[in-house]
């Protein structure tokens, strides 16, 4: 299968201010996903991550983090270590962002396709497309086996774990959004919405 990813060729952001749209950066290449730590928002493109402080949007100062991506697409932050799902060799890096000189180190290789990513207490959730799964990499264990959380899911793409739950949406066979409690021996999907015309990330704010 083809890798399924956000096409967009400008990143926008929303401020509440005036009811207005501003344009804070962009031509970037494929940016695929973004999260915050503090003022510095991180932004995974296709071959890079990079960094920019948003406390003064109007002159951002783009930071290149990480270069040589092959699909670079979810990220998500714990503790100040920046994770990062590069789709095309299956990997996903850990950056820690407080070292002075951040060096990218590979958390687990081997994967299928790794695309969304998120984290819950001491576990990594990451979606996978191609082989319909949500997998499971422990993040206290050295050396971390791969373990498949949800299979035959069909295309899955966004994923985000709020409270005791974890959600996510397929694009295929149909577009929808569900989720599943972490605390229940065997996950059971529930369907949140469904004919949502292909939904893809997913983003938590307060209890939204």
């Amino acid at each position: 299968m083809k890798k399924i990813i956000l096409t967009l060729t400008s990143l926008f952001l929303l401020f509440n201010l005036h009811a207005q749209t501003e344009i804070i950066l962009a031509n970037l290449n494929m940016p695929n996903d973004i999260v915050f730590n503090g003022d510095d928002m991180y932004i995974a493109t296709n071959f890079n991550v990079v960094k920019i402080d948003v406390s003064d949007p109007t002159t951002p100062v783009v930071d290149t983090l990480f270069s040589g991506l092959l699909g670079g697409t979810g990220l998500d932050i714990k503790d100040g270590i920046l994770y990062v799902a590069d789709f095309t060799p299956g990997q996903i890096w850990k950056i820690d962002i407080t070292a002075n000189n951040p060096t990218p180190q590979i958390l687990i290789d081997g994967l299928e396709k790794p695309n969304m990513l998120a984290i819950k207490d001491n576990d990594l959730y990451y979606s996978d497309n191609n082989e319909g799964i949500i997998g499971k990499v422990s993040l206290i264990d050295p050396n971390p086996p791969l373990e498949i959380f949800l299979e035959d899911i069909g295309s899955v793409i966004g994923v985000e774990a709020y409270g005791d739950e974890l959600f996510y949406t397929t694009v295929a066979p149909s577009g929808a959004l569900y989720k599943v409690n972490l605390n229940d021996s065997i996950p059971n999907p529930e369907v949140v919405a469904s004919q949502v015309n292909w939904p893809q990330g997913l983003s938590k704010c307060g209890s939204n």
